[in-house]
C-alpha cells in the first residue's frame, strides 16, 4: 500500500513538472486532436476524471502548448480518423497505425513508438499460434478496423464482426470466438486485466509491428512544419521518457526522484522564471526594433520623396565627384536612363570646355564645404541646358564616403528673358537715337530740298548745274527714304501678312541678286521640296530676309564660290515647320564672333552698319520662327531659317498669329 502511494505521488509530480514547464505559453488557437475512443494505454476516455487519457493524449497536449495552441480532442473510431482529417473536420490525427487512403494527401510523423499486434485466443483453442493456423477457426473482430483489410484474411474463415475492441474480447472470452486479432497488445492486455476477463491468451509472435503516428494534411504546410519541430523537441527531452514511462511501463528509481523531486520542482520553477523573463525581454526588444525599422522606412520614404518632388536637378556626389544619386527631375531634362548614370561623374554631364572648372568647382566644394556657380549640361540628346548650381557638403559624413548634394536650377528661361530684356533696351536705344536722327536729318534735307527745287525752276545756266541739282533731289529723296524705313522699323508696325510660298519667294529674290552672283561667277544650287512650301507671313518683310542673306553669303564669296539654297520640312510635336537653309563656301565665322552677328551695329565689313541680320531675326521673330547661324572658319557658313508650314487646305491661323 505504501509502495502504490509513492508512486501514485511520484506520477502526480511528473505531470505537474511537465506542466509547469510549459505553463508560460499561453494557447493562442485551438488544435482539433483525433483520437481512438478506445485504444489504451495511448488514447481513451477515463470516466472517472471525464477527461482523454494516455501517451498520445500527453504527446499531443505538450506539442499543442509548444506552439501555443490549445489541443481539443475529439473521439472517432480508427477507421474514421484520417477520413476526417482530409475533409478538413480535425486538424490533427493524434494516434494511427492504418493507412486507408493514399499517403500522398497527408503527412506522418513517427512518435518513435513501436505498436505491437499479437493473437489472443480462447484458452480452449490450442491449435492457433499464427495466422496460417486460422483458416478453420471462428475470427471475431471489429467492423470498421477491418473495414478495407478483409483481403488480408486467410480463406476458410469464419468471421464474426462486432463494434468495439472491449465487445471483441466478451466474444472471445465466452467461447463464442476462437481467435482475435489484437490492434495493438498493450491495449488488449489493458481490457483485459480491466475486465477480468479469464480465458483469454496471448498466443504466438507478434502478427505485425507498426510504428506510431501523428498525421496531418500535406496542404497544412504551416501545422506540418510546427508540429513536426515541436515533436522534434518533446522527443529529444526528458519530458518525452517520463510519459514513455508512464504509459508504456518501465521500471523507476523511486527513491532517487523522491529524494531530489524538491530540488528539481525549484530548478524548473527557477527556470520558468528566466524564460518568462528572457521571453518578455526578447518581445520588447523585437517590438523596439520593428518601432526603429518603421520610423526609419518612413524618414527615408519621406526624403526620398522630398527629393523626387523638388522642382530642381538634384545630384548627390562622392568626394571624387562621382554620382551617387540623381532625381527623376535630372534624368528627364538630361534625356538618359537611371543606368545610364551608373560610373558616371558630374563632370561628364556638363559640356566638354567645362569639365576642367567642374573639376575644380568639385574639389573647391569639398574644402570648403559650399560652392555656387553656373554650368552648361549637355543632354543625352545634344540639347544645352544652362543651369546655376548651389552645392553644400551633407553634414555627418565621414571619410571615405564623404558626400554632398547639388541642387541645379534650370535657368534657360531666365535666359531668354535677359536676352529678350537686352534687345528690348537696344530697340529702344535705337528707337531713340533713329527718332533723334530722323528729327535732325530731315531738317537740314527739307531745306536742301527746297532750295534744290527752287533752283531748279528757274532758267538753266547750264546744262551741268541742272546735273548736280538733280543729284542733289535724287540722293535727298533716297536719304529720306532711309530715314523712314528706320523710322519704319523702330515703330514695328503690323506686318501684312498672307499666304507666301517660299518656293516663289527665293526665285524672286535671286533675281534681285541676280547681277551681283553674275558679276562674281557665282553659281546657286538649289534642293528644293516639289510643290508649295507655305508659310503665313508679310511677302516684302521675308523677302527681305532672304535677301539679305543671299547678298552676306555674295560678300563672303570669292569668285566662282557656291551658294546652296535648301527646304526641307521637319516636325516638332504637333507643328510642322519649313527649314530654309542658305549655305556658302566662304570663309566662315570665328567661334567666339558667331554668337554676336545678330546683336545690332555688329559688322565685321569695312562699309555696313551691322543693321542686317540683327533686323532679319526680328522679322523671323514676328512670324513666329527662329533664325540660327552654323558655321566653321574656312568652311563655309549655313544660314537657317525655321517658319511654321500651312497645309494645303488651311486658311490663316488665328488673330493670336
Amino acid at each position: 500500500m505504501k509502495k502504490k502511494f509513492r508512486n501514485t505521488l511520484i506520477q502526480g509530480l511528473m505531470i505537474l513538472l511537465l506542466s509547469l514547464s510549459v505553463c508560460h505559453a499561453a494557447a493562442d488557437k485551438k488544435l482539433e486532436v483525433g483520437i481512438p475512443g478506445s485504444f489504451p494505454p495511448f488514447a481513451f476516455w477515463d470516466p472517472g476524471l471525464k477527461v482523454y487519457r494516455g501517451f498520445c493524449v500527453d504527446l499531443a497536449r505538450m506539442a499543442g502548448q509548444l506552439m501555443k495552441s490549445e489541443a481539443k480532442f475529439q473521439a472517432q473510431e480508427d477507421a474514421f480518423l484520417l477520413p476526417a482529417l482530409m475533409k478538413g473536420q480535425i486538424d490533427i490525427v493524434g494516434c494511427t497505425l492504418a493507412k486507408p487512403i493514399p499517403e500522398s494527401d497527408y503527412k506522418l510523423i513517427d512518435t518513435g513508438i513501436q505498436v505491437e499486434r499479437n493473437l489472443f485466443v480462447h484458452k480452449s483453442c490450442l491449435t492457433v499460434t499464427c495466422m496460417k493456423d486460422t483458416p478453420g477457426h471462428r475470427l471475431v473482430i471489429e467492423k470498421e478496423r477491418f473495414a478495407d483489410n478483409r483481403e488480408s484474411l486467410l480463406p476458410g474463415i469464419s468471421i464474426q464482426e462486432v463494434g468495439s475492441q472491449e465487445e471483441a474480447l466478451r466474444v472471445l472470452d465466452a467461447g463464442a470466438a476462437d481467435v482475435y486479432i489484437s490492434p495493438g497488445t498493450l491495449s488488449t492486455l489493458y481490457l483485459i486485466q480491466k475486465n477480468g476477463f479469464q480465458n483469454i491468451k496471448e498466443v504466438g509472435m507478434p502478427v505485425d509491428i507498426s510504428p506510431l503516428y501523428f498525421a496531418v494534411r500535406k496542404d497544412r504546410v504551416d501545422l506540418l512544419s510546427d508540429l513536426s519541430v515541436a515533436l522534434g523537441k518533446i522527443v529529444e527531452s526528458e519530458s518525452y521518457q517520463m510519459i514513455r514511462k508512464k504509459w508504456l511501463g518501465r521500471g523507476i528509481e523511486v527513491n532517487v526522484w523522491i529524494q531530489y523531486i524538491q530540488y528539481i520542482f525549484i530548478a524548473l520553477t527557477g527556470l520558468a522564471v528566466v524564460i518568462l523573463v528572457f521571453a518578455a525581454w526578447n518581445f520588447m526588444l523585437k517590438r523596439k526594433v520593428q518601432k526603429i525599422t518603421k520610423e526609419l522606412t518612413h524618414s527615408e520614404r519621406r526624403y526620398r520623396e522630398l527629393i523626387e518632388s523638388s522642382p530642381e536637378m538634384i545630384q548627390i556626389i562622392y568626394g571624387d565627384g562621382s554620382l551617387m544619386l540623381t532625381n527623376h527631375l535630372a534624368l528627364k531634362l538630361l534625356e538618359y536612363k537611371e543606368t545610364d548614370m551608373v560610373g558616371k561623374k558630374l563632370m561628364d554631364l556638363v559640356v566638354p570646355e567645362q569639365r576642367e572648372d567642374m573639376q575644380g568647382f568639385v574639389t573647391s566644394l569639398f574644402q570648403k564645404g559650399y560652392g555656387e556657380k553656373e554650368f552648361t549640361f549637355q543632354a543625352g540628346d545634344g540639347t544645352q541646358i544652362p543651369v546655376e548650381m548651389i552645392a553644400t557638403t551633407i553634414s555627418g559624413a565621414s571619410q571615405p564616403h564623404v558626400l554632398a548634394s547639388c541642387f541645379s536650377r534650370d535657368i534657360r528661361a531666365r535666359k531668354r528673358l535677359e536676352e529678350g530684356l537686352i534687345r528690348s533696351e537696344r530697340l529702344a536705344m535705337i528707337g531713340q537715337v533713329s527718332a533723334g536722327l530722323a528729327h535732325e536729318i530731315n531738317n537740314p534735307l527739307s531745306i536742301v530740298l527746297g532750295h534744290a527745287q527752287d533752283m531748279l525752276g528757274q532758267p538753266a545756266e547750264g546744262a551741268n548745274l541742272r546735273q548736280g541739282l538733280d543729284i542733289i533731289v535724287k540722293n535727298t529723296l533716297r536719304a529720306g527714304r532711309i530715314v523712314n524705313d528706320l523710322l519704319s522699323f523702330t515703330r514695328q508696325g503690323p506686318p501684312q501678312k498672307a499666304r507666301v510660298n517660299l518656293i516663289d519667294l527665293i526665285e524672286d529674290s535671286l533675281l534681285f541678286v541676280h547681277s551681283k552672283l553674275k558679276a562674281k561667277k557665282i553659281s546657286v544650287k538649289k534642293e528644293l521640296p516639289s510643290g508649295e512650301v507655305s508659310v503665313y507671313g508679310d511677302e516684302s518683310q521675308l523677302m527681305q530676309v532672304l535677301v539679305n542673306l543671299l547678298l552676306n553669303s555674295i560678300q563672303a564669296l570669292k569668285e566662282e564660290g557656291v551658294i546652296r539654297i535648301r527646304i526641307s520640312i521637319q516636325n516638332s510635336g504637333p507643328k510642322r515647320e519649313a527649314l530654309l537653309e542658305v549655305e556658302d563656301n566662304g570663309a566662315g565665322i570665328e567661334p567666339s564672333e558667331i554668337k554676336k552677328i545678330f546683336d545690332p551695329f555688329y559688322t565685321t565689313k569695312e562699309a555696313g552698319f551691322g543693321l542686317g541680320l540683327f533686323i532679319s531675326s526680328t522679322i523671323v521673330e514676328r512670324h513666329h520662327g527662329s533664325i540660327r547661324a552654323e558655321s566653321a572658319e574656312g568652311l563655309g557658313t549655313t544660314m537657317k531659317v525655321v517658319l511654321p508650314v500651312l497645309s494645303s487646305d488651311s486658311g490663316p491661323p488665328g488673330q493670336g498669329e
